[in-house]
């Protein structure tokens, strides 16, 4: 049995009027004028072009029964056909600082964390809506999901919330102009298709005379955090200053809830380093006054048995 999402009439329409939805897009499937549904196939369009709606116009409650409690919010037959979309159009990203700094916030999660289950991608397209372009953001987080073996599919070369059947926790931006409208349109839509955390990370203060910003959702909008620590997702942002890649720069970086930096891969590699070579150290000093303590002992011993 389909359990398509019930919605008011009033809400339809006043949806399909702002947002221009044609109407073979809305099949009524009641013969009464209090409610309709959503054929499946263009059911998570409709969502999504609603949740950008005013946060006033929501739909209803789905009906209750067993069967719909614990039911897919993106059941796949509902996926729209991506075959069409252009996922990528080999446009470069902006500057060399921010090559470096999206690597900065994607290396260290899957380095330090090779086990746990979580997507996080720079530069790729977060398509929420069908017929609509996506958000680039600078990074994304989305954690408990992973990506498909098949990235060289269609519809696993960006990412899709309906694929994915969320969208991610974290989105950051990095200002790299005052073009970006990280602060306006982009503020409103990570909220419309409920991204957690938005952090703008703005190392030339273009935007702002501060460097870091991070907003919490809660309802419908972001209000600006004090603290840079996520306790739901057990991360934090922390600013941190000194060289990545042979390039000193003040950087944005995942931390722990003391502040400090997730540790890079070749950090950590450094670090073991260092510890092997104290160890060794320490083994060499150690071998030392053993000879200089007991070679005499044993020269003496030696004599004696002559």
């Amino acid at each position: 049995m389909d359990h398509a999402p019930w919605i008011s009439l009033r809400y339809i329409q006043a949806t399909a009027l702002r947002q221009r939805i044609p109407p073979r897009f809305i099949q009524a499937l009641k013969t009464d004028h209090s409610s309709y549904r959503i054929s499946p196939r263009n059911r998570l369009g409709l969502w999504a072009i609603a949740s950008l709606s005013q946060p006033a116009l929501k739909p209803m409650d789905p009906p209750t029964t067993p069967s719909s409690v614990n039911a897919d919010p993106f059941p796949e037959e509902s996926w729209p056909d991506v075959s069409d979309l252009v996922t990528e159009d080999d446009t470069p990203v902006d500057n060399i600082f921010s090559e470096k700094q999206q690597r900065l916030l994607t290396e260290p999660l899957y380095s330090s964390r090779p086990d746990a289950a979580f997507v996080a991608l720079a530069n790729v397209g977060l398509f929420y809506r069908i017929h609509h372009p996506p958000l680039v953001p600078d990074m994304l987080l989305s954690l408990g999901v992973e990506i498909p073996e098949d990235v060289w599919s269609k519809s696993h070369r960006a990412y899709f919330v309906w694929e994915f059947g969320k969208p991610p926790e974290v989105v950051i931006e990095v200002v790299s102009n005052r073009e970006g409208h990280e602060a306006d349109s982009k503020i409103r839509d990570y909220a419309a298709i409920g991204v957690k955390y938005y952090a703008v990370f703005d190392p030339e203060k273009l935007i702002s005379g501060r460097l870091l910003r991070l907003y919490e959702l809660h309802g419908a909008s972001y209000v600006e955090r004090t603290g840079q620590w996520m306790p739901d997702i057990e991360l934090g942002l922390c600013l941190w200053e000194g060289t990545y890649e042979g390039l000193p720069a003040h950087w944005l970086r995942w931390c722990d809830q003391d502040g400090t930096p997730i540790e890079t891969g070749a950090e950590r590699a450094e670090r073991e380093h260092q510890r092997a070579e104290r160890e060794h150290q320490r083994a060499e000093r150690l071998a030392r006054k053993l000879r200089i303590v007991l070679f005499p002992r044993i020269n003496a011993l030696i004599e004696i048995d002559v």
